[in-house]
Parts: C-alpha cells; structure tokens; sequence
C-alpha cells in the first residue's frame, strides 16, 4: 500500500484516521470505521502499519509542541501579571517594606536573573573517576561546619577513652 500520493503527501485517510483519534480519544477503532464506512479490518490495517505510526508519532510531536507552547505562553503571562502586582504593590507600601524583606525579594530576583552568587565548584576524587559538584557556599559552609562538629566529637570521645585508661592504670599500678 502507497502511503505517499504523486505530491509527496500522506494520503488523506493517514491524516484523516488522526483527526479522527485526536477528537475522540476514547473511543475504538470500529468506531472509527463507522465513521469512515470502512471495514474494521481496513482501519486496523492502515492503524497498525509501520508509515502509520510514523506520521502518528509525527502528528503527537506537533500537537504536543503547540500545547507546550500554549502553556508557556499562559504561564508566562501569569508570572508577568503576578511580578506586576508585586511591582504595584512595593510601589504603593514603599515606605512600610522592611529593608530586611526588600533586600530578600532583590536577591531572590537577582538569583532568578542569574545575577547572585556563583556555585562554587568541589572535586569529589581524583584522576579519571573524579565527580564535579557545583554547589552553593552555604551548603558548603554548612557541610564542612558538620565536619568540624563530628570531629570535635571525636575528639572529646578519644579525650574521654585516654581519661578513662589512665584511671584504669592508676588504678591497677596502686593495686586497687
């Protein structure tokens, strides 16, 4: 079966069966072979071919790429219309904004904008099996500050080990 006309088109029904299932996602193919008064097995026939699924598969790229950008679009409009209101609002309040709360909102923004601070970059291993991280500095600060406090622990652990023996040797040299 020719699935492309002398223009280099799909022929019409390949289209046509795919308008069909776009509008009526639910429904079976003999519903679509009613629709078409053609056979059943015709419809599974051309459904099932390999050329097909292809302009399927191609049709669901374009449908889905007008949908995602759709919803781009909305949700853009969204963020430009809540920014408005934040905008109007600080505007207004100006005077009645802690700078504490005014400076959060800017560096959120700011970050959001790529103008805050850079990751800082840790190297994980050595040679060929090394990993690279890009992390924040306060979750750096923050894991080396556990570090530090694991190791004093340690340390006061080890301290209270040597206290410990040395008054077990005592002990033992005085015949106690």
């Amino acid at each position: 079966m020719n699935i492309i006309d002398a223009t280099g088109r799909y022929r019409w029904w390949y289209d046509g069966i795919i308008d069909w299932m776009i509008a009526n996602p639910g429904k079976k193919l003999y519903d679509c072979a009613a629709h078409f008064n053609k056979a059943q097995s015709t419809i599974s026939l051309i459904v099932n071919s390999d050329a097909f699924k292809m302009r399927l598969a191609e049709r669901r790229r374009e449908f889905e790429g007008l949908h995602d950008a759709a919803i781009i679009g909305k949700t853009t409009e969204v963020a430009l219309k809540a920014l408005d209101i934040m905008l109007d609002q600080m505007e207004k309040k100006r005077d009645k904004i802690p700078l504490k709360d005014a400076n959060e909102i800017a560096n959120t923004a700011l970050k959001r904008l790529g103008y805050g601070e850079k990751p800082t970059t840790v190297n994980i291993g050595a040679g060929a099996g090394s990993t690279v991280l890009q992390i924040s500095r306060e979750t750096l600060e923050a894991s080396r500050n556990s570090i530090r406090h694991q190791q004093e622990q340690r340390l006061l652990e080890v301290q209270d080990q040597d206290v410990v023996e040395l008054v077990d040797d005592s002990i033992s040299s005085t015949g106690l």
